[in-house]
Parts: C-alpha cells; structure tokens; sequence
C-alpha cells in the first residue's frame, strides 16, 4: 500500500514510519522543512519520499497525495502551542486537514483516511465517574478542540473511508523545558497517558484493519497507564533530578484530561504494549545525559520552577 503520512517528522509520525516501513509499505511523508524536520528525516527508512511543504498548500498537498492508497494525518499544532498561536493553531489543525481532505476527495479513488484526533474533545469530565466513554457528547471548550470537532464532521461527510482516532495524552519520552501550562492542571486530576510507541501500532493497525472504517475510536494506554497528575508529575520532574514544587502552585479547577474506556479499540488494534512504569523508564533513559547537568543545577532550578507558576 502506498501511504502518505502528513506531520512525519513529529513524535508519533517517526514511530508511523518505523513502523509502516517495517511491514512493506511504500511511503511519502510530508512536514514542514525545518532544519530540525530535516535532521530527523535523515533518520527515518531510507527508502521514504520526502515532502517538505505546508499542508495550508493545496500544489504541495496535491503532489503528496498523488497515487496514494491511504494518507494518515497527523500535522497539527498541538498544546501548549496551540493555546499561545490560536491563529496559526486554527489554520494548519482545520484549514489544513481540510485541504488534505479535499486533495484526497478530489483523487477520485478509494482513500483509506486516518485522522488523529483528541480525547480533549469530551471536556471537564472530573465530577463524572470514570472512565469516559467513546459516544458521550463530545463539545467544543476552546479553538483547539473545536478544531478537532471540525475536521471529524467534514470527514464524516466524506466520500472516503475514515477512521478517527481519539488519542489520550502521548508525553515526551525525554527531558523537555518546562512550560506554565503544566500548573494549569490540578494534582488529584485523573489522566491517562499513551507511549508513542503504542500510538504509532494503533494508527498503524487502524489502518490495515478492515473493522476500523467509518469508526471512531478511543486511544489511549490502558487501565495501567491511568494515573493522578500528581503521581506522573512528580515521576517525571524526578527522572530530570528535580523535586515537585509545592501544592500551592497548582491550579484548583479541573482539567479536560480523564481515564479512558479503550475497551473496544484494543479489542479492534491491539496496541496497548506499554504501563505508565514503562513511560516513565523510557523518559528516564532518554534524558540520561542530561541528567546530571539538571542536577547540578537544581539548588537554582527548584526555586525557579516554583516562580514559573502564576499561582505563587
């Protein structure tokens, strides 16, 4: 199958491709030509056409469709950038997944269509019970979610074959600076993460499983990933030699992260591999080298991690 693969130098496109190549297929990847984009690709399979563009470009986003079978589209600007760039967040995450879409409508041949979209798009959900169920009403609750609702409906309407994938919260397997946004989210919030490795299999699999078209489905690590913010905060901040900053500097109002009920998708994909132990292991290993600087430094960095929080 020839399969293009938009945003193929991010965290889940690289494992996409590691993961398509090895099963045979014929690939094309297409992202935007940063230096740091370039470097990846370099190493990515050897055997992948590369496409450095726009995806808001309907020439480049027809030549990266051209001939395809399938196109899995990732591209996106994520949290916490899509709540700083709203403007640039609203024109790749829907403008361009909807000229991904048309460029694939307009192919007029059988396109299998896979879409990463976000569990974020059922809201609060803390006062509910748990887990959060795939057909609850899923509404808008800010310009990324409703983005996201956007691009799932003009799918839908689509003469394609579709699936959309509701994924959890996939974390950096390695050291990262930190961003205010992490304070914005309460300790005793409930989250389920998702390793990127197990991510990259779900997407995969969705794609070569025959019960997946027109679904939506829910992706996310599993009962074993569950876990309070609390507890993978402090396991994170602790595999970069840093200490948790006091409660005081969390906020108090609920955030739209929650557990998960991946009952039917690993049923349908099988790609629950990884625990939250797991996650934690490969954040641990990938930030090794850097480690021992980050501890060094953390009479200075405590403090200043604390001051990052607009509630102190």
């Amino acid at each position: 199958m020839k399969v293009l693969v938009t945003g193929a130098a991010g965290t889940i496109g690289r494992r996409v491709l590691f993961e398509l190549s090895a099963r045979g297929h014929e690939l094309r990847a297409l992202d935007v030509g940063s230096l740091k984009n370039r470097l990846r690709a370099r190493r990515s399979p050897r055997q992948i056409g590369w496409v450095w563009g726009d995806v808001r470009s309907r020439a480049t986003v027809d030549d990266a469709v051209a001939g395809v079978d399938a196109i899995i589209h990732l591209a996106a600007v994520l949290p916490p950038r899509a709540y700083e760039a709203t403007v640039e967040a609203i024109s790749v995450n829907l403008d361009g997944a909807q000229t991904v879409t048309e460029a694939a409508v307009a192919m007029r041949r059988p396109v299998i269509f896979i879409y990463t979209s976000s569990a974020a798009v059922y809201g609060v959900t803390q006062a509910q019970k748990p887990p959060v169920r795939p057909h609850q009403p899923a509404f808008a609750t800010d310009e990324y979610t409703r983005a996201k609702l956007c691009v799932e409906e003009i799918l839908r309407n689509a003469p394609l074959s579709w699936v959309i994938l509701r994924l959890s919260h996939v974390p950096i397997l390695g050291m990262r600076m930190p961003h205010r946004v992490m304070f914005e989210i309460p300790l005793d919030n409930r989250m389920e993460l998702l390793h990127a490795d197990d991510a990259a299999l779900a997407i995969v699999n969705a794609l070569e499983s025959e019960n997946c078209r027109r679904r939506m489905l829910l992706i996310g690590g599993g009962q074993t990933c569950q876990v309070l913010y609390k507890d993978y905060l402090a396991q994170a901040l602790s595999a970069m030699g840093l200490a948790m900053p006091p409660d005081r500097a969390f906020s108090t109002q609920y955030h739209y992260s929650d557990w998960l009920d991946t009952a039917e998708s690993e049923r349908l994909l099988h790609y629950q591999r990884h625990s939250f132990a797991d996650i934690m292991q490969s954040v641990e290993q990938n930030g090794r080298r850097l480690r021992p600087l980050a501890l060094a430094l953390t009479p200075l960095l405590g403090p200043a991690l604390t001051r990052f929080s607009p509630y102190v």
